[in-house]
């Protein structure tokens, strides 16, 4: 029998979804499940339809720890490790499973996946997992030769379709033999080295092995996971002196990124080409400042503030000086022709960004 795991936090708008999807696993003798279920912190109505599932169905068993909302990554790792770890509990000692599968309970699974990974008889094991067309859990997935795995493809310099590859961790959906979670082990409450990655380094450390199934794939759905980010909720552009600058791409900005801003250091300058006219012409800088503070309240939104800081590079010369006033007449004309630059699917980067050394100041925003 599997033990699944997973957490939910107001998932009211995946949980019909996640319960069809566990009804539909495959089963025969040695592949029943039960799920354990933690919810904590919810404020729609997930704790309710937790409740009547649970009252539906005996293979069902719900716990709630609510732990507080985390303003920085320490934080919210600790209280994901809290809360992981708590749900882990919720199996009884005498329970006749042989795997624990922990599952993150948005994720889109085959039926099959239970199957799919028990054949393998290892310790730990995961499927792949994909956002679109890209390789999500780039943070959990790390290989033997301690290089994280990438979005884009070939993923790793050791990936290889429909095998059996040795990882130092993976994350996301992940199926343990019984014994790597008897032994005591349990999710560390630190971001770069604990959850389900410390805990896949800590089974390696006690001698056992970490797989990835590439033959086996799940998903995660991008419009809930776009819903997830934090949201621009303003833009401040200043000059080195303080001074405000017009806000030409503040709207546009949060409308077109709809991230957060550490999934890529200069997102918000891929929306649109009116800030080259300000900081490479009017201001004469290509270096930058920009601070990212998050806004109090339940709502994921942040302040983003840009401040050009004191000329450098080609404006510290006297010839730069001298070409200012020709270049911002070619940006603008620039600007004219082909703002708004929109995004692209595929990795490039925008008109002039080659000339923008961004500096990034985190300020709580996860």
């Amino acid at each position: 029998m599997v033990s699944i795991c997973t957490l939910v936090r107001n998932g009211m708008p995946y949980l019909a979804y996640f319960r069809r999807q566990i009804e539909s696993l495959m089963v025969d003798e040695t592949t029943r499940w039960h799920l354990y279920c933690l919810e904590g912190d919810s404020s729609d109505g997930s704790w309710a339809f937790l409740q009547a599932w649970a009252h539906d169905d005996h293979r069902v068993t719900i716990g709630r720890l609510d732990v507080g909302g985390a303003t920085n990554k320490a934080a919210l790792a600790r209280n994901w490790a809290r809360a992981g770890n708590a749900c882990l509990d919720l199996i009884p000692a005498d329970s006749q499973h042989t795997h624990v599968l922990w599952l993150e309970s948005d994720l889109c699974v085959p039926p099959e996946i239970l199957r799919r990974l028990l054949r393998h008889d290892v310790d730990v094991v995961a499927p792949v997992i994909f956002l679109g067309g890209l390789f999500y859990d780039t943070w959990g997935f790390c290989g033997i030769d301690g290089k994280h795995w990438q979005n884009d493809p070939p993923f790793h310099p050791h990936y290889r379709g429909h095998a059996l590859i040795p990882m130092q961790s993976v994350g996301s959906c992940v199926l343990f033999s019984r014994r790597v979670l008897d032994g005591g082990l349990r999710m560390r409450g630190t971001y770069d080295d604990g959850l389900l990655v410390g805990l896949c380094k800590d089974a390696r450390a006690a001698g056992m092995t970490v797989w990835a199934d590439t033959g086996t794939a799940i998903l995660h759905p991008v419009d809930l996971w776009a819903k997830q980010l934090w949201r621009i909720g303003s833009v401040t552009m200043r000059t080195a002196e303080g001074a405000a600058l017009p806000d030409t791409v503040g709207s546009d900005v949060g409308d077109r990124t709809g991230g957060m801003p550490a999934l890529d250091p200069d997102v918000m300058f891929h929306a649109h080409v009116h800030h080259w006219r300000l900081v490479l012409a009017a201001e004469r800088t290509n270096r930058l400042r920009v601070d990212i503070e998050a806004r109090p309240g339940p709502r994921r939104e942040y302040d983003l503030r840009i401040t050009s800081l004191e000329p450098s590079g080609l404006w510290a010369h006297p010839i730069g000086r001298r070409v200012a006033p020709l270049l911002q007449r070619l940006v603008a004309r620039a600007v004219r022709r082909w703002a708004p630059v929109r995004w692209s699917d595929t990795p490039q980067r925008p008109i002039l960004s080659a000339h923008c050394a961004i500096r990034i100041h985190w300020n709580d925003a996860v």
